[in-house]
């Protein structure tokens, strides 16, 4: 004879599938739920980033009209935030790149955003580049040499880099920007007229200068009072 237990038992054993089933099902439904909240989340990131790159082309187009040395300081500093914006994107598509891979999604790409890239960085080397000589050429013609904080060796070495570097971008440009390449030749101008006075600051700083070789110094330059402690 059967027990109401055992009836009770035998009903339960039998409802476990469903059971298990249904947990199974429920538990797909909400991975399902997450990970289409893990879509559109990215799908919304994606969205923006091209909105800031639609800006960002903004910047580019103002700080590619670049031509005027006077305005550098102004494009000097809307040069390095862009150039901040792009570092960051770049981290910024790469983790879309990485998180659309674990989503089993189609790698997405921005061809406006590596042109950006590609057409901004001569822009950006330029207008730095003219910057940090600018900057460095009025502490270099106003700090007495003998007490100057900055060696020869130095000196000498940034200003053929920047020597360099200006000519180079200045053929860059000349196709597609001829305003900023003129820029850059007549920056260059001024870094070479510079570069005349290196003899003459390699000798000043020589640590083995004497009396005798500061009275040659000064007839060679037809100054006969120049003072030693402030040239």
């Amino acid at each position: 004879m059967y027990q109401i237990d055992d009836i009770q038992n035998c009903w339960t054993l039998k409802q476990y599938p469903m059971i298990i089933g249904e947990a199974i099902a429920d538990g797909n439904s909400a991975i399902m739920t997450q990970e289409e909240q893990f879509i559109a989340k990215l799908d919304a990131e994606k969205d923006q980033f091209l909105k800031d790159l639609a800006s960002y082309k903004e910047s580019y187009k103002h700080i590619s009209s670049f031509c005027d040395i006077e305005a550098l300081n102004e494009f000097f500093r809307e040069a390095s935030q862009l150039q901040s914006q792009i570092e960051k994107s770049v981290t910024q598509v790469e983790t879309f790149n990485m998180r659309e891979a674990r989503l089993n999604q189609a790698k997405s790409e921005y061809p406006d955003f590596d042109e950006l890239k590609v057409n901004f960085d001569p822009f950006y080397n330029l207008i730095t580049t003219m910057y940090e000589a600018n900057r460095q050429l009025e502490e270099y013609s106003s700090t007495p040499l003998l007490s100057a904080s900055f060696i020869y060796e130095d000196v000498e070495s940034q200003v053929i880099t920047w020597q360099k570097t200006l000519f180079k971008l200045a053929k860059v440009l000349n196709e597609n920007h001829p305003d900023a390449s003129d820029a850059a030749t007549e920056f260059k101008k001024k870094v070479d007229e510079f570069s005349l006075n290196l003899p003459l600051m390699k000798c000043v700083m020589s640590e083995a200068l004497h009396d005798e070789d500061w009275n040659e110094i000064k007839k060679a330059i037809d100054n006969l009072d120049l003072d030693t402690q402030t040239i």
